[in-house]
């Protein structure tokens, strides 16, 4: 389970992650100040992991620094909460 899981993130989420992190860095002006926040803890998220799956960073290090996508929860709060004002104003009163 654990090889197949590893795999799923390595092929499939990762990219996804990756994806992400190049939206928000391409459009990071377009950003609000609030979610602009927590731009540094996503390119944080996505290059531990991609150090990981390299051999740069061992498994023991990655759990001694608590990594998970808990991390993101913030950011995913954020992004929620914007795109619901955003769409309550284009909606009007």
């Amino acid at each position: 389970m654990i090889e197949y899981n590893n795999k799923q993130l390595r092929e499939e989420l990762l990219p996804l992650y990756d994806r992400m992190l190049q939206i928000f860095t391409e459009q990071y002006w377009l950003a609000e100040p609030a979610t602009r926040a927590h731009y540094d803890e996503l390119v944080r998220f996505v290059e531990l992991w991609h150090r990981h799956f390299e051999k740069s960073l061992p498994t023991p290090v990655l759990v001694q620094l608590k990594h998970s996508e808990g991390a993101l929860a913030p950011l995913y709060e954020n992004l929620t909460t914007t795109l619901d004002s955003l769409t309550a104003r284009l909606r009007g009163p």
